[in-house]
């Protein structure tokens, strides 16, 4: 069986220019946690923003976003949490990210940037989609991402 691993960036905040350090707060599938540690670390390098990460099951973090924890971005390993599928059929140029068949554990991931983060969020998830951060992922197993029609 093939998983899909879809980094779909929801993009619910309006880019501006950094005028200050901004932290985007993570919240990621623990399956996530290598590949996406190294994302935030190149990104950080790159932009001068901070990421902050917490990891965990999906369902129980997508609980904590709901119940109000501060999350900008959130990686799900269940798309059923970010409804990513749908997002990239409202907005085309969002990628498709497959995993290879001997890594294939059966997961779709999303990634969302939530409605009010901070403006470094969507930077970091533009981030993420870049040549540069498709480069991290597929050093962790992720083929290159690809737009599903």
């Amino acid at each position: 069986m093939r998983a899909v691993c879809t980094f779909a960036a929801v993009a619910l905040v309006a880019m501006t220019s950094p005028s200050r350090a901004e932290t985007v707060q993570l919240y990621a599938a623990g399956s996530l946690r290598a590949a996406l540690t190294e994302v935030a670390r190149a990104f950080e390098s790159e932009s001068g923003q901070t990421v902050q990460g917490k990891y965990g099951p999906s369902g129980l973090l997508k609980d904590e976003i709901a119940a109000g924890a501060k999350a900008d971005v959130f990686a799900s390993a269940n798309m059923d949490c970010t409804a990513a599928r749908e997002s990239q059929k409202q907005t085309p140029e969002l990628q498709i990210v497959e995993l290879p068949d001997n890594l294939a554990v059966g997961a779709d991931y999303g990634l969302t940037v939530i409605t009010g983060a901070s403006s470094a969020a969507e930077r970091f998830a533009k981030f993420t989609m870049s040549a540069a951060g498709q480069k991290i992922l597929a050093s962790h197993g992720f083929a290159p991402g690809q737009t599903e029609r």
